[in-house]
């Protein structure tokens, strides 16, 4: 086993507890329980989530030949770690019950948009810390976009604001996807 594995296996039980948790909580939420009420935006974010881990886990594959540093190896740690603790907030508890799950979203809001706060600034962080970092490019400014909506999402209670946000969030990625932002 060589060192990328061995810290590999250390991250791929955060990611599948993370993952674990939120499809549990998708089909806890499909099977829910008289009563129940559904929130597209929370649906919506569930799904964002949902699509990161995925595409973490498949660009994972190319790192196979990077050597790892204890510091990146905490800092990657520490992300995952929150990634975990967005995907335990996501979702209510079973045990509570019938769940209205526009009052969770908002029960929740400040926890998870800050804890978003946190992951999105460390690309910001980079826009403005690493001289090779090139801000000539829109793509090079979707850091500070993604990190625009969720403090957005952190300070706003607004119903209608928190229904274009994840909108906002899927369309910048789908931008990404395709490579318009070049």
């Amino acid at each position: 086993m060589n060192s990328w594995e061995f810290i590999l296996i250390f991250w791929v039980v955060l990611i599948g507890a993370g993952v674990t948790t939120l499809l549990r909580g998708i089909g806890n939420l499909l099977i829910r329980q008289p009563g129940s009420r559904i929130y597209l935006p929370h649906l919506a974010w569930a799904t964002i989530h949902l699509f990161l881990y995925i595409t973490t886990w498949y660009f994972f594959f190319k790192d196979q030949a990077v050597d790892y540093s204890f510091s990146k190896f905490c800092f990657l740690f520490s992300v995952y770690a929150l990634f975990y603790l967005l995907a335990t907030l996501t979702f209510p508890s079973v045990e509570e019950g019938p769940t209205d799950y526009k009052a969770h979203y908002f029960r929740v809001r400040k926890p998870y948009f800050a804890i978003w706060c946190i992951l999105t600034s460390v690309p910001v962080g980079r826009m403005f810390i690493d001289s090779s970092y090139s801000l000539d490019r829109f793509a090079s400014w979707t850091p500070a976009l993604h990190f625009a909506v969720v403090v957005t999402g952190l300070l706003t209670t607004n119903p209608k604001v928190h229904a274009c946000l994840p909108l906002v969030i899927c369309s910048v990625i789908t931008l990404q996807i395709s490579g318009v932002f070049g």
